[in-house]
């Protein structure tokens, strides 16, 4: 194998297919992939991204199943897809398409010292009193203030602000500003936040920002499943920036843990990986496809990727063209340029 030079380019270009990396085992559906590496979230979903695939979504309790089946054989906690974003704030009237104008940017908004802090992880809605906001659970009982908009006029008044002294959670809150006014209101600076506080001074009251909570996956689908474990997700962590983690000690139900914590962690898999790599010859007048030397590079390239891959069993295959022949040359005119050198274009299969 002296005739052999070292492969010129990585990677030229790939298709979507089932990984392995030398760190993990595909399910046997193959719908997901355990990756035996102890990483933080993000890394964790960066390392998914870089083989092709995604932190796993669950779309059902099938896939549930599927995804304990491969966590179990390590027997393994393990970080999945879903986040709890902390920068997902929106406004009630923007959804509505009833309102524009320039909102304040998050850094100035008013919040309460200490806030907003998820408590228990169930806080996603805003509501204000005395200038300042306050995160709170969206299905809390508050007084609430609704914009009344009926010349779409963007200018915040108090003759376009109306005060509910009846109690509703946040979202009977919007529904009733949505029914008899325009919306619960956007607050865009602090003149607008001033008048607000001083309509019905003393009481909390609902205004229109709020999140969806646990509403963000990995490869933003919108996959409603959630397995919490009972009182989960409770934010013990104390910090907006929660992760999704399959509990191994409780029933591979689910818990939320701080994003920066290392576990490892499951892969949407993808059905087979394509790879092609460019190798050069020393000579031209090396037949590449003839099956003696196709074995030989096979073996070399089998030795150099166990190197990187920890021992971990994995078979590669050549795959052949239309036309019977594994390798292939892309740059006939360079080789007529400089003879003495064969640029081939081969595929590989790795299992």
């Amino acid at each position: 194998m002296n005739r052999l030079k070292e492969t010129e380019e990585e990677v030229q270009e790939e298709e979507v297919g089932i990984l392995v990396d030398g760190n993990g085992v595909c399910s046997a559906l193959q719908q997901y992939y355990f990756v035996n590496k102890s990483l933080p979230w993000s890394e964790a979903q960066s390392h998914c991204r870089k083989y092709g695939g995604e932190l796993a979504t669950v779309d059902g309790p099938e896939y549930q199943q599927g995804l304990v089946e491969v966590a179990r054989k390590y027997n393994s906690s393990v970080w999945i897809g879903l986040y709890d974003d902390a920068e997902s704030w929106t406004w009630s009237l923007a959804e509505n398409g009833n309102y524009s104008g320039r909102e304040v940017e998050p850094w100035s908004w008013p919040w309460r010292s200490n806030e907003p802090n998820n408590y228990k992880g169930r806080q996603g809605c805003v509501k204000i009193v005395n200038e300042t906001w306050d995160d709170e659970d969206c299905n809390e009982d508050n007084n609430f203030l609704c914009f009344d908009n009926k010349t779409n006029d963007t200018t915040i008044s108090d003759s376009r602000i109306v005060s509910i002294k009846i109690k509703m959670s946040w979202w009977d809150a919007q529904s009733y500003c949505r029914e008899h006014h325009t919306d619960l209101p956007s607050i865009r600076n602090l003149e607008e936040n001033r008048l607000m506080s001083q309509m019905h001074a003393t009481a909390w009251k609902w205004i229109g920002l709020h999140r969806n909570l646990w509403g963000v996956w990995s490869d933003g689908s919108n996959s409603s499943y959630r397995n919490w474990r009972a009182g989960m997700p409770n934010n013990t962590a104390k910090t907006l920036n929660n992760c999704a983690l399959v509990l191994a000690y409780s029933g591979w139900q689910w818990g939320d843990l701080h994003c920066n914590s290392k576990f490892n962690f499951i892969c949407n898999a993808v059905p087979v990986l394509k790879q092609w790599f460019r190798i050069k010859f020393s000579s031209a007048d090396i037949d590449p496809n003839d099956p003696e030397l196709s074995k030989a590079i096979l073996k070399q390239l089998h030795e150099k990727l166990k190197e990187k891959m920890v021992n971990e069993d994995f078979s590669l295959t050549w795959m052949k063209g239309p036309d019977g022949e594994i390798f292939h040359n892309t740059h006939k005119d360079k080789k007529q340029q400089y003879p003495e050198f064969a640029d081939e274009r081969c595929n590989l299969k790795i299992k």
